[in-house]
């Protein structure tokens, strides 16, 4: 079966007929003891041949067998139906999957302001697969990428590449779903955010266990290459360079999470003009475990790490009606002036 799918653009005064897809459908004899593979390919944005739709389904026999058999004993109403199906968990095996290769994003321009350059080279690959597989887990995996978008600033352009790789697992049981994320990740160029942990939901709540984000390869020099408005947005005699480490996790409900948070920049260097310099060879973090209420964050560690300095805080602040209650105790290791002076190049050029 053949199918043709088009876009009349008449915003032009003039008809512009835009072919959106030509697709080919294909499916197989039906055969319950072996697999089913139903197809659907075609030209996306093109010409060639550039995106496929796979289902596969079964063997379903076994199944087709037990619907046909006679239903000879009659069952408690009032216990649970640990057989019964849902969306993800079938009665036979499905499998659904996405192929796109190097479709042609350019070919949109014609929707969008002729200033806007985004699409100009950019194109779209990848493939997704779901699989349901009847008592286990269902999972979501593959990647899927979209490769030469193009940022201007002032003069100035580069291009991206953002790259989405889930690994996830999803578990369905009655009305109560998880996610798993595994080492899901999102990438620009060669930046990454890894995502982990899982998210529980069930119809009165819901849980997170230990989901969390994290950086990988993430640099002050690599985001400022590719979105150079961020270095427009400096002071005079600026200067940003280096590492950055970030690390998030979180559980419990939303209303009342834990939280962890880690920020490493040991091995950055960061010059704000004559106000503040640390150079390489200098640590700068931050550790912070919290716990939050509607009423209540409750400090349990906040320690800022500057050389081999340490501020550590810890306490309580009550959000009151009338403002914020605070219960904070602050430590200071002891640590020579000259040494934090040294930071700061306007006073240490007074001393």
């Amino acid at each position: 079966k053949q199918f043709r799918v088009t876009v009349n653009d008449q915003t032009l005064g003039t008809d512009q007929v835009f072919t959106f897809a030509n697709v080919d459908l294909e499916f197989p004899t039906l055969d319950p003891q072996r697999e089913i593979i139903a197809q659907l390919k075609g030209q996306l944005l093109g010409v060639e041949d550039n995106f496929q739709l796979q289902v596969h389904i079964g063997p379903y026999h076994q199944w087709l067998m037990k619907q046909l058999e006679p239903n000879t004993i009659e069952k408690d109403q009032s216990q649970p139906n640990h057989e019964a199906t849902s969306p993800l968990n079938p009665a036979f095996p499905l499998q659904l999957s996405v192929k796109a290769e190097k479709i042609d994003l350019s070919l949109l321009r014609s929707f969008m302001p002729k200033e806007n350059t985004m699409l100009s080279k950019a194109h779209m690959n990848g493939q997704i697969t779901l699989n349901l597989v009847p008592n286990q887990s269902a999972s979501l995996k593959g990647k899927w990428q979209v490769s030469n978008l193009k940022v201007n600033h002032q003069g100035q352009s580069s291009l991206i590449n953002i790259k989405l790789r889930p690994q996830l697992l999803i578990d369905g049981v009655a009305d109560q779903t998880k996610i798993s994320f595994g080492q899901t990740s999102l990438s620009l160029n060669d930046m990454r955010l890894l995502f982990t942990g899982a998210i529980e939901q069930n119809p009165k709540n819901l849980k997170l266990n230990q989901f969390g984000v994290r950086t990988e390869s993430l640099t002050f020099d690599k985001l400022i290459k590719i979105l150079p408005q961020l270095k427009a947005q400096l002071p005079p005699q600026a200067k940003l360079s280096g590492p950055i480490g970030f690390n998030i996790k979180t559980s419990g409900q939303p209303d009342t999470p834990q939280l962890s948070l880690t920020l490493d920049l040991n091995q950055s260097e960061i010059l704000l003009g004559q106000v503040f310099h640390k150079p390489t060879s200098e640590n700068l973090g931050v550790k912070v475990q919290v716990g939050l209420t509607p009423s209540m964050v409750k400090i349990k560690t906040f320690d800022l790490q500057l050389g081999d300095t340490v501020i550590s805080t810890q306490g309580e602040i009550k959000l009151r009606p009338l403002g914020p209650e605070l219960n904070i105790k602050t430590k200071l290791d002891p640590t020579p002036l000259k040494r934090l002076v040294s930071f700061l190049p306007n006073v240490s050029s007074q001393l």
